[in-house]
């Protein structure tokens, strides 16, 4: 496997989607969530999406628990406004990739100066993984294994 070379295909790719299932951040690529040739990247936290002016949302704003005396509703507002942070990624376009296969880091430019930074924190598990629909494939820093199809 060549990730350079898989992850080079991701150019010019428009963002279709994005969840954050904790706060792992998934951004599916090309097509719409579960499609057969879609693709979907899970950056594990630590990420950030930065832009010129400064830090637009990281992983670690994504609240886990209530703050002591704050309501479901604040807690639920609170975390909504967290995960939407990044929803500034839905529609933009990939212009470029960087992988630091030193550091297992990933570096995602979008058009209109967005970036995605994902950092290694944890050296026994891949801080990201790119899964290929339509090969039942997931890939990342010494991963490449095949998947069972998404449920349906």
């Amino acid at each position: 496997m060549n990730l350079d070379a898989i992850l080079s295909t991701l150019s010019g790719r428009q963002v279709s989607a994005k969840t954050i299932p904790g706060n792992t951040l998934e951004v599916w690529l090309g097509a719409p969530p579960q499609a057969d040739h879609a693709l979907v990247l899970a950056v594990h936290p630590p990420w950030r999406l930065v832009q010129v002016d400064g830090v637009v949302a990281t992983s670690a704003e994504i609240p886990w628990d209530r703050e002591v005396g704050e309501s479901d509703a604040d807690y639920r507002t609170r975390n909504d406004v967290a995960r939407g942070a990044s929803d500034i990624l839905i529609g933009r376009t990939v212009t470029s990739v960087c992988y630091d296969s030193a550091t297992d880091d990933l570096t995602i430019r979008f058009n209109d100066d967005l970036t995605l930074q994902s950092f290694t924190v944890w050296r026994d598990e891949p801080p990201w993984t790119l899964r290929l629909y339509a090969e039942n494939r997931r890939v990342g820093p010494n991963l490449d294994e095949a998947i069972g199809p998404p449920p349906g």
